[in-house]
Formats: C-alpha cells, sequence, structure tokens
C-alpha cells in the first residue's frame, strides 16, 4: 500500500461531487480522496473508471466512513490513481483530450450527461450502505432488491438505503424480505427517513411487543434482551438521546458485533427466500408487493405505528416445498397470496 506522501496533496473538491458520492453522504470522505489524489469529479464519473472499480472505490470510503480506519482511504486512493491524470483538476470547466491519429486538441465540455445509475447499481450501493464492506450480489435476496428498485423509477441510493436502514429496525426479528420491498417501497414513495425511527421509538406496539422481546433473547441471548428491554423501558427522551448517540445503528444499542448482527439479518432472510422458481414469477411477484404498498399508502398517517406491530410473512419468498400448492411460487403471480400483511395495515380508515 502506498504511503499518503506518495500521492501528495491536491485541492479540495470545492462542492462539486460526483451524484453517487452525494447519494451516500461521502462528501467529506470525498474530500479527503481529491486531497490525495486529485481525481476529479469528471473523471470519476466518465467511462475512464470501470463501474467495478468505482463501486470497490465508494465501498472503501463508506468503510472509512464507518470505522474511520485510514487504511481504507489509502485503499481508494490505491484504487483511484492509476486513472488520475497530472493535469486533473476539479475546478477546471473543460477537459482536454489528445486524439492519438491527429494530435489536434479536442475541447470536450465538462457538463456531458453521464447516464444514470442503473437499477442494481442503485440497489448495490444502497446495499453497501448498510450492510458495510458486502456486495449484494453475493446474497439471495439480490434479484429481489433489484427488481424492487426496477419498479421504482425515483429510486435514490440514499432512498432505498434509508428504506433498508427502516427494515433493520422495524423487520426485527424475523427479516422477512417481502417486508424490505415494502419498506423501500415505503421510503421512496413516502419520502420516510430517519426520522422515522425517531417516530418508531414514541410508539409503544414496538417495544412492548412481547413477541419481539422474546425472539431477542431467542437470537441473541439474555443479556442482549436485557439491554434491549432496558433501552425500551427508558422513557421517550432517553431512548432518542440513545439513537443518536448510537447513530440510529440498532447493533450499538444491543450492543452486539455489527457485522455479526448483519451476517443474522442476511441470513434469516435467506432461509426465506426460494431460489429454484423462474425469473418472470419472481419479476411478478416483487412489481405486485411494490405497487400493492404504493397505492395502498396512500398516506402516512398510522403508517409506523402499524408496521411497529407486524410479525409474520404473506409467503410471498418461500424456500424448500410449501406447505400447500396455494402458496406455491408457480401461482402466486399478481395475486400473491396475501401480499398486503403489512400494506393492509397502512389503509387509512
Amino acid at each position: 500500500m502506498h504511503s499518503m506522501s506518495f500521492y501528495g496533496l491536491h485541492t479540495r473538491s470545492n462542492g462539486n461531487y460526483p451524484r453517487l458520492i452525494e447519494d451516500r453522504d461521502l462528501t467529506f470522505e470525498w474530500d479527503e480522496l481529491v486531497e490525495l489524489t486529485g481525481i476529479s469529479t469528471d473523471t470519476f464519473e466518465s467511462d475512464l473508471i470501470p463501474s467495478g472499480v468505482k463501486l470497490q472505490i465508494i465501498r472503501e470510503l463508506n468503510a472509512y466512513k464507518t470505522m474511520g480506519n485510514d487504511m481504507h482511504l489509502m485503499e481508494a486512493a490505491d484504487l483511484t490513481s492509476p486513472f488520475v491524470d497530472e493535469s486533473d483538476v476539479e475546478d477546471s470547466t473543460t477537459d482536454v483530450v489528445v486524439d492519438d491519429s491527429t494530435t489536434d486538441v479536442v475541447v470536450e465540455d465538462s457538463t456531458t450527461d453521464y447516464s444514470a445509475p442503473s437499477a442494481s447499481d442503485i440497489a448495490i450501493l444502497a446495499f453497501a450502505q448498510e450492510f458495510p464492506m458486502r456486495d449484494l450480489r453475493d446474497y439471495d435476496i439480490s434479484g429481489i432488491v433489484t427488481l424492487a428498485v426496477e419498479n421504482l423509477p425515483s429510486a435514490t441510493v440514499s432512498s432505498v438505503a434509508n428504506g433498508i436502514k427502516l427494515f433493520k429496525w422495524i423487520g426485527l426479528p424475523n427479516y422477512n424480505p417481502e417486508q424490505m420491498v415494502k419498506l423501500i417501497t415505503l421510503s421512496v414513495q413516502r419520502n420516510l427517513d430517519i426520522s422515522t425511527l425517531d417516530d418508531l421509538m414514541r410508539t409503544p406496539e414496538y417495544c412492548m411487543d412481547e413477541h419481539r422481546r422474546e425472539s431477542v433473547r431467542a437470537s441473541f441471548g439474555d443479556p442482549v434482551a436485557e439491554r434491549f428491554i432496558d433501552f425500551c423501558e427508558s422513557d421517550v427522551d432517553a431512548r432518542l438521546e440513545d439513537l443518536s448517540l448510537a447513530n440510529y445503528n440498532l447493533a450499538r444499542i444491543l450492543g452486539i458485533d455489527e457485522f455479526d448482527f448483519d451476517e443474522f439479518v442476511i441470513d434469516h432472510m435467506a432461509t426465506q427466500i426460494s431460489t429454484k422458481q423462474p425469473v418472470e414469477v419472481t419479476k411478478e411477484v416483487v412489481k405486485s408487493i411494490v405497487e400493492d404498498t404504493a397505492s395502498e399508502a396512500k398516506s402516512t398517517d398510522n403508517i409506523v405505528s402499524e408496521v411497529a406491530k407486524n410479525r409474520g410473512s404473506s409467503g410471498a419468498f418461500i424456500r424448500g416445498e410449501p406447505v400447500s400448492k396455494a402458496l406455491a411460487w408457480s401461482i402466486l403471480g399478481a395475486s400473491a397470496i396475501a401480499l398486503g400483511l403489512l400494506v393492509n395495515k397502512l389503509r387509512k380508515f
């Protein structure tokens, strides 16, 4: 790995950030990378850097933000440096490209409109934001999250990541993949954000739910369960303060290793996902969940209190042989059995 002196000092980015950096709230980390390498927004958003390398750079910056370890910043710099030209200046208004065949200088407008990220890119980056150092494509949930984003044209990395963050809290302890799709949809369609967790902590149904408490005990043991109960039994102001101090991270509230907790969530989802059904059936089921959630959640009234009570699964995603053919993927289609388990509770009466 290179030392910091290898790169030297460059100018800061002066507020002009790549969209993927802004979406992931990595502007401070981007400034650090610019200072080390001199990388410009135009170069990062161009086709010079392969998309896989961009994703790895983002992962390292996110890990640097999350863990505060300079090693990750240096790894990002190592990945970036081969693509940085000495004349790469962030504040320039034009990029100079030399055509080798004629040696003529071609002036290219730096405001070129680069294509928007694909649904897959958004899903991968959002997942990596909430599950640091993990690649969504390595897990069974990959196709489901990507299909959800494909059905949500206004989805951004930030809104999808917010939905996943909400899922980590509201999904406790079942972590039903269907509910993740619904919360991503609500986050995108209803603009739910981190403040929703503050509202959740004001909702008695969440903390006082005996099923949730006992499931935490069964999953993580008595000490973790007691910490969760202590948190829940403190007054609302104390809960909100603890939330803020923990940066809205449930693993920190529970006092358990974040990596292990993330593995628990991912593994729990994997037990509920069938990997043997046709892609077209999967597409139809996910589309149905998104459409039903979006159409029935016409108001944010009672959303938080109602989803806090949600426990089970509709069976939209099941692994192995179904108990009844009525639950089989092959006939779920657009009418997937009880897809409205969560969403029906969101109707405004």
